[in-house]
């Protein structure tokens, strides 16, 4: 695609840096449109963007009952009043990637300016995203990626764009801080709340990755999304298995679950170790009360953000999202809690 703007240009003019100084700024709730289109579009060849100043849609696989999510959905909105656009977070009650696609075959019919999705469940995509594509509405993955093989494409017929991080390598700096306090061969387990999500295959094999050293003994365990439930489960897996040596959650659910789970058993915190992933208050407390070794601190308020501003600098601009943005996935121990008590205040975490 020949693009208005190249991304080169684009990020060497600072534009995208204006918009995340926006993002960290009270604005006003009808906010002017932080960026308006510098020439008409219609002789860039192979452009088939939409209104710029339309509506974008942010349907993830899991909603706001997770607190990860729900940061998410605070990044979309935020990023709406900034740009002055209507920006709608849409997803299942529940971890249901069904749902999902019927929800972006939904918003694509809609005629929207463009939809931001996850690819949980990349195969049942396919047809919402040949829906989108005939419609000419622009789609990109955040959080989590299609495979590398997709056959889905954008809307001018380029692979499609992912926002995210390198997730198995965050993890992986994330369980290093536990291998020096399990021994050689200890066994561990990783607890899935949400059986099926390909994002959190890659999460489990970072963690495994980070204690490579070690030589362990992994088992993984379903448990679920519902905590009393789940601390249920883990507890009759450890009456069977009493010699596990550390725990590894995939997400905020997970953080709780575990932590939950070692305080009923009456454990020392540090003779089963828990390492895992996302930030919420429970997660932060744990670390500060040394509850949790680590956790992986994903940038979910900008995973609701940086998705619709690239979508909206297509319609406006003609910049193509590209197949890779790479955003951080920074380790959080208990010297990182202060920080990331005040982003929480503030709801960027």
């Amino acid at each position: 695609m020949t693009s208005h703007l190249t991304r080169q240009q684009f990020l060497a003019s600072g534009a995208l840096g204006a918009v995340a100084a926006a993002l960290a700024t009270t604005r006003p709730a009808q906010a002017a449109p932080a960026c308006q289109p510098a020439a008409p579009l219609r002789n860039i060849p192979d452009f088939r963007g939409r209104d710029p100043a339309g509506t974008y849609y942010v349907v993830p696989h899991a909603g706001t009952y997770d607190p990860y999510w729900a940061t998410v959905a605070r990044g979309a909105a935020e990023i709406g009043r900034i740009l002055g656009v209507k920006v709608v977070f849409e997803a299942p009650e529940h971890y249901d990637p069904g749902q999902q696609a019927s929800m972006v075959a939904a918003a694509a019919s809609a005629g929207g300016s463009g939809v931001a999705t996850t690819g949980a469940a990349a195969q049942a995509m396919l047809g919402p995203l040949r829906t989108a594509r005939e419609a000419g509405v622009p789609v990109i993955f955040f959080d989590t990626p299609p495979p590398a093989d997709y056959s889905g494409r954008f809307v001018d017929g380029q692979p499609l764009g992912f926002v995210g991080t390198d997730i198995r390598f965050a993890a992986a700096q994330v369980s290093s801080q536990v291998a020096p306090l399990i021994a050689d061969g200890a066994h561990v387990v990783v607890i899935n709340h949400e059986p099926g999500n390909p994002i959190l295959r890659l999460k489990t094999l970072g963690f495994i990755d980070g204690l490579a050293a070690k030589k362990p003994r992994v088992s993984q365990l379903n448990v679920g999304e519902e905590i009393t439930r789940s601390v249920e489960i883990l507890r009759a897996f450890y009456a069977v298995n009493k010699d596990i040596k550390a725990i590894f959650a995939l997400g905020a659910i997970g953080n709780a679950i575990a932590v939950k789970f070692v305080e009923e058993q009456g454990l020392p915190p540090k003779s089963v170790p828990i390492a895992g992933s996302d930030v919420d208050d429970f997660t932060l407390h744990a670390l500060q009360n040394d509850k949790m070794v680590a956790t992986i601190g994903l940038p979910s308020y900008l995973f609701g953000a940086l998705p619709v501003v690239m979508l909206y600098f297509y319609n406006a601009f003609g910049v193509d999202p590209g197949l890779y943005q790479q955003t951080s996935g920074q380790l959080v121990t208990a010297s990182q809690v202060p920080e990331y008590l005040a982003l929480s205040k503030l709801g960027l975490r």
